[in-house]
């Protein structure tokens, strides 16, 4: 059996979907990179800041918390935090 250790991540919600968001973070406008890192809806997700799932949108900054296996194989979404709305269109 693996540990699952708890790590938190901010950056922006670059894409959501029914299963799950995935987060845009590390970014360097210098260079015009970031990374990106899909966390699929698993388990039971603590929300703060949102009433609901369909709340998220993209564009919003977010720290988000989440349990990863040892080895890295696997990663758990456990928390949703809202940092900043993405301002409206």
């Amino acid at each position: 059996k693996v540990a699952m250790v708890t790590k938190t991540l901010s950056g922006e919600i670059s894409a959501l979907g029914p299963n799950g968001i995935a987060i845009e973070y590390a970014r360097d406008e210098v260079e015009g990179s970031s990374k990106e890192i899909w966390f699929p809806y698993e388990a039971e997700i603590k929300l703060t800041g949102y009433k609901a799932k369909t709340d998220i949108a993209a564009g919003d900054q977010v720290l988000v918390t989440y349990d990863e296996a040892g080895d890295g194989s696997k990663l758990m979404l456990t928390g949703i935090r809202l940092l900043k709305k993405s301002p409206p269109q």
